[in-house]
């Protein structure tokens, strides 16, 4: 839907597609995301909705850790997601000082390292922040298999297997400078992802060369906790994919002009004020793509008409743009 022609499967064959998958042991491929708090269920309800409208082949597999409750793990059940309890991951003491994160929430985000430990079970994860929103195709990213880094990695350890996308810097004003989206060269000035959408492949010897670089690593460095660490970890290793998949708030209000397009953005993803929190006070500006959150949570078959609206508008407010020097 959404203008993917040819991408779009039939409700058929996705359904003997999972069928096959159910009746093998062989290792799956899934899309993964994080809950660990009540507050973020809606968000999980909108993703697995978003990923239901799009006709996705793969299941959406919950990490759920202790602190979720009861009825909201119902809800998520009763929607079709599949639960997986995971323990916090504890952190080694490190080399220097003790965690220091931007925000606190993000010590919470470790256990997704738990991911490299599924190896046998699954032979590739999508893993998907539960602020995103899925409003086209993406299954491309588990069907396209992960191939090793070769000369970039020059470790002795297991292959560093990662396909992320480029961070937007334009947020942080001392940094700003150093944007890929803003000067486009190859590589980037900084080459540094964002860790909501990761795609990967389960390695238990990934996982324990990972351990290890935590224990001889300052841990207070990494304010933003799993993300610092992994751009850290396959620096010079990970693949870039186009924005499209990891469409974020900040490459929204920083590069509307000159990036962002409502006609190819894949999938979105709601950093700062999420839309289900109707009390933050950070929403201005936002409220058209917080429309088509409500829409995915509440009525996921109206995101394409609404899609093609904002398109429409955005192309519009261009071309006035455009036209505005002119008529000056």
């Amino acid at each position: 839907g959404c203008g993917d022609s040819g991408a779009t499967k039939s409700a058929h064959t996705t359904s003997a597609a999972n069928a096959a998958r159910d009746m093998s042991s062989a290792p799956r491929r899934a899309y993964v995301t994080l809950l660990t708090t009540d507050s973020y269920g809606k968000g999980v309800l909108a993703l697995q909705r978003s990923l239901v409208a799009v006709e996705s082949e793969y299941p959406l597999v919950v990490m759920v850790t202790p602190s979720v409750g009861a009825e909201v793990r119902a809800s998520l059940a009763a929607d079709g997601c599949e639960l997986r309890d995971v323990a916090p991951l504890e952190l080694p003491a490190g080399v220097g000082g003790a965690p220091s994160y931007a925000v606190a929430y993000f010590a919470e985000c470790w256990v997704k390292l738990r991911m490299w430990e599924w190896e046998g079970e699954f032979e590739q994860i999508c893993y998907l922040d539960a602020d995103m929103l899925v409003i086209r195709e993406i299954d491309r990213l588990l069907d396209e298999p992960l191939a090793p880094a070769t000369a970039a990695d020059d470790s002795d350890g297991p292959p560093r297997v990662l396909r992320a996308v480029q961070e937007c810097f334009c947020p942080v004003v001392e940094r700003r400078h150093l944007c890929a989206y803003r000067c486009p060269t190859q590589p980037p000035p900084l080459p540094y992802f964002n860790a909501g959408l990761l795609v990967l492949r389960p390695c238990r010897a990934t996982f324990a060369a990972m351990r290890a670089a935590l224990c001889a690593s300052d841990l207070s460095r990494f304010a933003f906790a799993e993300q610092d660490f992994l751009n850290e970890y396959f620096a010079g290793a990970w693949q870039p994919l186009p924005w499209v998949y990891n469409a974020s708030k900040a490459l929204y209000a920083s590069h509307r002009d000159d990036v962002w397009d409502y006609g190819q953005a894949r999938n979105l993803h709601y950093t700062m004020a999420k839309p289900w929190d109707l009390k933050h006070p950070c929403h201005k500006g936002y409220e058209k793509l917080n429309e088509l959150w409500y829409a995915g949570f509440s009525n996921p078959e109206s995101i394409c008409r609404l899609l093609l609206q904002l398109h429409k508008d955005d192309k519009r407010r261009r071309a006035e743009l455009a036209a505005a020097p002119a008529a000056a």
